[in-house]
């Protein structure tokens, strides 16, 4: 009667002792563990117990009872004994979907404690699949290292995420402008978001011949001669006028003819008026009242008497100068 009944181990939790019959092929056996043996190499009276079809011990637990048979050809011919097919394994609850039940050493038919309804697409990073879930294209990392964008880069009002920080854009602004040229830079400042169009204006009437000559704007140089301006006077002895302005034609008294200092070329006139165009502020040459050409690229422009009595010098396009030393001279000058 005594193999009827749950028996309870004798020996150690590794070397178990039991009350039982000649053992032979196939006899069974429940009994009751007394101790632990946290899956360790375990014997029945000297037999050892494995798992079913193994050589690898169970694991017994206290207070629980197991189901052995006898295997007389096992562990070499010297016999055996093989724990009956059971439910065994360490899952919790927690590690258990909880719409599924499962079985442990614990128990049998237990129900799982695990939630996944957040395991959804939108909760997974884009690439990733987790038991079977595929992440969200959209669901990207927002962590760099590197070249990371600041409130002040992003349109004020907006945001986006820094880092894995939302973060609200700071950014000044800028509306739609026209900018119109004046005589000072006008700058739009570093790190500004234009939110609108910014015209620079423009004008069809920016050309060289709009622009007095000497003067540049804008990159174009001017080539207009601006309004003629007149002035007349009495220039004194070894003294120098300075006309304000560059000249264009010049008369003086200075002599009973005109010509042009040290140039071998010069001649005496009978009227006492010399033209001299410039461009520039170059000289380009003079012309004398009976149409004949002079010029000097030594001695600068006289208006004398001949050429070895000139006393009325143009000197650097905007003044005259008298070199006589003791007969003051009336002018005439025109520029602009």
């Amino acid at each position: 009667m005594s193999d009827f009944v749950y028996q309870t181990a004798g020996g150690t939790a590794t070397a178990i002792t039991l009350t039982m019959q000649t053992l032979v092929n196939g006899y069974f056996k429940t009994f009751i563990a007394s101790a632990n043996n946290s899956g360790a190499a375990t014997t029945i009276n000297g037999k050892k117990l494995y798992k079913p079809g193994t050589t690898t011990a169970p694991n017994l637990i206290a207070g629980k009872a197991y189901t052995v048979w006898y295997n007389s050809t096992g562990d070499i011919g010297n016999g055996c004994f093989f724990i009956k097919a059971s439910a065994e394994g360490t899952a919790l609850a927690s590690d258990v979907r909880n719409t599924k039940t499962f079985s442990n050493d614990n128990d049998i038919g237990m129900q799982g404690g695990l939630d996944l309804s957040l395991l959804v697409s939108g909760n997974i990073r884009a690439g990733i699949t987790i038991d079977g879930v595929t992440g969200k294209s959209t669901v990207v990392d927002t962590t760099i290292s590197t070249s990371m964008a600041t409130a002040a880069m992003i349109r004020n009002g907006y945001k986006c995420y820094i880092n894995g920080v939302l973060t609200t854009g700071i950014a000044p602004e800028k509306a739609a402008a026209t900018i119109t040229p004046t005589t000072t830079d006008q700058t739009i400042t570093s790190g500004v978001i234009t939110t609108g169009i910014q015209t620079i204006k423009g004008d069809a009437n920016l050309v060289p011949s709009n622009i007095v000559s000497g003067k540049n704007i804008f990159g174009i140089d001017g080539t207009a001669i601006g309004s003629l301006k007149y002035i007349s006077g009495t220039i004194g002895v070894n003294s120098t006028v300075n006309l304000g302005f560059t000249i264009v034609a010049l008369y003086s008294n200075a002599g009973g003819s005109l010509g042009f200092s040290g140039n071998s070329d010069g001649a005496n006139l009978s009227n006492y008026w010399c033209m001299d165009i410039r461009f520039s502020g170059t000289s380009i040459e003079a012309f004398g009242s009976n149409g004949s050409v002079y010029h000097s690229s030594t001695n600068g422009y006289y208006i004398g008497g001949n050429l070895t009595n000139c006393f009325v010098k143009i000197t650097g396009n905007t003044s005259i100068t008298n070199t006589h030393a003791t007969i003051p001279y009336v002018y005439y000058a025109i520029g602009y």
